[in-house]
């Protein structure tokens, strides 16, 4: 009885640092849909003249970024608060939403251009911490639960 317990015990150590590690996947599939939608800002900017509105419906507007460009965009300034979002991570988001379709095309496309490089490194900053800490919540967990298990018996 004492090993299913602790197998169990175990089992749900390694999911609860699964569920601690689940932050780092979200910001970094934020920070991919950011630097997406901004690429595609850049295009459509230079080329097709779309208007905000209309790339962010072509897009899966399922995403928790979409949901912040959307409110961002229809002017509502109090945006869902995210917990795996940092309080910079936010100052980004007004800072780069607030200078949208206020130029020229030109003005537009210097400013994204500028984002790029930004959204670019933040991209970069957020895989590199999902790869460090992605598996040590894990394994923390399952090591935790070993511990539990072997304490048990």
């Amino acid at each position: 009885m004492k090993i299913v317990f602790g197998v169990l015990l175990v089992a749900i150590f390694s999911l609860v640092g699964f569920i601690m590690s689940i932050k780092y996947s979200e910001r970094r599939a934020f920070y991919c849909d950011f630097y997406s939608f901004n690429s595609k800002y850049i295009l459509s900017v230079s080329l097709s003249k779309d208007t905000l509105y209309s790339i962010l419906e072509k897009n899966d507007c399922k995403s928790d970024f979409y949901k912040v460009a959307l409110a961002k965009i229809k002017g509502i300034q109090t945006i869902k608060k995210y917990g795996y979002l940092k309080s910079e991570d936010y100052k980004i988001i007004d800072e780069y939403f607030d200078g949208l379709g206020k130029g020229d095309g030109y003005i537009e496309k210097r400013n994204a251009l500028k984002s790029e490089e930004i959204l670019k490194e933040k991209k970069k900053s957020c895989e590199l911490e999902e790869k460090k800490y992605k598996p040590l919540f894990i394994k923390l967990g399952l090591l935790f639960g070993a511990i539990v298990f072997i304490l048990l018996i």
